[in-house]
């Protein structure tokens, strides 16, 4: 049995420490945690919100990169092009390499054509994100 558990662990060290890549599409896709997106959001409409927890790299600076990467990977998937970060957190009393990061994935829209908006939820609403961001 002792051999088992240690194959286990080792199995599950190996999936942790994995790197997330990057999908070569998904390159394009932008991450602001600035406000200046917040504030104009006028040529973007919300497909979802979208997060990432990595914890599996020594370092954070490797953590950030892939929970970035795993960002990227889920807003392109939903036809996102921009990523606006609502929280990062990076470590804490028991691990000083973890990384969380959640955010909302926006799709530009062709303002010559209505029927693409898609429309983003607030509150039960179906309206544009508020001007007050």
């Amino acid at each position: 049995m002792g051999k088992a558990l240690t194959s286990t662990l080792v199995l599950l060290c190996f999936a942790a420490c994995s790197t997330i890549e990057l999908h070569p599409n998904a390159r394009t896709v932008a991450i602001s945690r600035g406000e200046r997106f917040r504030r104009n959001l006028d040529g973007y409409a919300a497909v979802g919100e979208i997060s990432s927890s990595c914890n599996g790299r020594p370092t954070v600076r490797l953590n950030i990169e892939n929970c970035q990467n795993d960002l990227k990977n889920q807003a392109y998937e939903k036809g996102a092009t921009l990523i606006i970060l609502s929280e990062r957190t990076i470590g804490s009393w028991w691990c000083k390499t973890c990384v969380k990061m959640k955010g909302t994935a926006y799709r530009e829209i062709d303002r010559n054509s209505p029927q693409q908006r898609v429309p983003t939820q607030d509150a039960g609403r179906v309206d544009s994100p508020p001007s007050n961001w």
